[in-house]
């Protein structure tokens, strides 16, 4: 089966560029900190066993202060940082169905009208995380038309499980025709593997 992302590759980028952004504003506030604090023992340590002079000190104390400002003002940047992530991730992480939809469209052909697209969320119930499920509902001239669309929506690759629960004789804009019912799984491997959509 082929995998198929709907996540648009656009979020993906973004979502790596927040994760290296939050990765480099963490790595600053500990470099920062560990500049600052070298930069003190630094400064105590040429002073030498002779004792810190009152002007010795005060530096040190203000570097201390400059270093616990930036610290500060990085842990503020990481936390931004953050709240913009999960923000763009709860965006992000929707599957976009207009790919899917087009997908529909486009192995429908001339001779199958669909009238009904149905998504269902996965389910959860019994603590068993199964995939989407769509359900499609629509017309074609013929019953050789609905089979060729069910043959194609399982030779596309997209779909764990294609089932035609349901055929029946039909008119359609004064033609005879046969109405149908197809039910699909999508993403239920993934489900069961622990992957994304």
């Amino acid at each position: 089966m082929k995998a198929l992302n709907l996540i648009p590759r656009a979020y993906l980028v973004r979502r790596a560029r927040r994760r290296r952004g939050r990765a480099w504003a963490i790595g600053l506030a500990a470099y920062t900190g560990a500049a600052g604090l070298g930069s003190v023992a630094a400064s105590i340590v040429s002073a030498g066993p002779q004792g810190a002079t009152a002007e010795m000190v005060a530096e040190a104390e203000s570097q201390a202060s400059m270093t616990k400002r930036d610290i500060g003002r990085a842990t503020r940047e990481a936390a931004d940082w953050s709240r913009r992530a999960e923000a763009e991730r709860a965006i992000g992480e929707h599957p976009r169905w207009s790919v899917l939809l087009g997908m529909l469209a486009r192995l429908r052909g001339e001779s199958v009208v669909l009238s009904t697209v149905e998504v269902q969320p996965p389910s959860t119930a019994g603590g068993a995380v199964g995939g989407y499920r769509l359900a499609l509902e629509g017309v074609a001239r013929s019953q050789p038309a609905v089979t060729r669309y069910v043959l194609d929506l399982e030779g596309s690759g997209v779909f764990d499980r294609v089932t035609l629960t349901e055929t029946r004789a039909t008119e359609f804009r004064g033609e005879p025709s046969a109405g149908f019912r197809i039910d699909c799984v999508l993403g239920q491997a993934d489900a069961k593997r622990g992957g994304s959509k």
